[in-house]
C-alpha cells in the first residue's frame, strides 16, 4: 500500500474550505446593493485568497500523477483514470438536466442534453470536471516530458503554458488593445499541474522561495 502523504491531505482540506468562501462571498461581490459596504469590501479582500482553491487541486494531480512511474503508461493510464472522470460526469449531468427540465417546465430531449454535455455542459459548475479530463488525456505525455526537464526548463514550460491565460490578460489591460496571440496553447490549467510536480520533486533555494513569495504577493495585489 503506498504511503499517505499527510501535507497533501492538509492542502485538499485549505483548497475545500476555499471553495465554500469562494461561493460564499461571489453574491456579495457581484451585489450592487452591497458596494462600498464594510461586508463588500471584506469579501472583496477575502477573494483573491480564495481563487487559490482550484489552482491547489490542480497542484495536487499534478505532484501526484506526475512523479507516478505508471503516468506514463498512455492507454494503462487512461483505463485506470478517464472512466473516474467520465462516468460521474454523465450521471450528475443526467441528473442535472432532469432537475433542470422537470423545475422549467421544458420537455426532455436527447439531443438537447448531448449537446450540453458535449458542448458548454449541463451545469456551469461542472466546468472543472472537463478540465481535469483535458489533463488526464495530457498526463502521459507530461510524464515523458517533465521527466527529461531540469527545473529551470519545466519552469520555462509552466510560464509559456500560464502566458496566454495569466500574463497576456494581464498586459491587455494595461494597453488600449487585446494582446491575445497565444490564445491556442494548452490551457493554464496545465501550467499548476506542472507547478505542483515541480514544488513536490525538487527543493527550493532561500532565493527561490523568496522571488516565489514576492510573485504571489505581486499576483495578489
Amino acid at each position: 500500500m503506498r504511503a499517505r502523504i499527510v501535507y497533501f491531505d492538509l492542502l485538499r482540506c485549505l483548497a475545500i474550505l476555499l471553495v465554500i468562501v469562494l461561493h460564499s462571498v461571489a453574491n456579495i461581490i457581484v451585489n450592487p446593493a452591497f458596494y462600498q459596504l464594510p461586508s463588500w469590501c471584506l469579501c472583496m479582500t477575502v477573494d483573491p485568497f480564495d481563487r487559490a482553491a482550484v489552482p491547489l487541486f490542480f497542484m495536487i494531480s499534478g505532484a501526484l500523477f506526475l512523479n507516478h512511474s505508471k503516468s506514463g503508461r498512455i492507454w494503462a493510464f487512461y483505463r485506470h483514470n478517464i472512466p473516474k472522470l467520465v462516468v460521474p460526469l454523465a450521471a450528475w449531468s443526467l441528473i442535472y438536466y432532469i432537475y433542470n427540465s422537470v423545475r422549467e417546465n421544458t420537455p426532455l430531449s436527447a439531443e438537447h442534453f448531448f449537446g450540453l454535455l458535449f458542448g458548454p455542459g449541463v451545469s456551469f459548475h461542472m466546468w472543472f470536471i472537463y478540465s481535469l479530463l483535458g489533463l488526464y488525456l495530457l498526463c502521459p505525455f507530461l510524464k515523458r516530458m517533465v521527466d527529461g526537464c531540469t527545473p529551470r526548463q519545466l519552469a520555462a514550460l509552466a510560464g509559456i503554458i500560464l502566458l496566454p491565460t495569466a500574463v497576456l490578460p494581464l498586459v491587455s489591460q494595461m494597453v488600449s488593445w487585446s494582446v491575445v496571440p497565444l490564445d491556442t496553447l494548452m490551457p493554464g490549467q496545465a501550467a499548476y499541474f506542472l507547478l505542483g510536480y515541480g514544488m513536490g520533486r525538487w527543493s527550493l533555494s532561500g532565493q527561490q522561495r523568496v522571488f516565489l513569495y514576492l510573485g504571489g504577493a505581486a499576483g495578489y495585489l
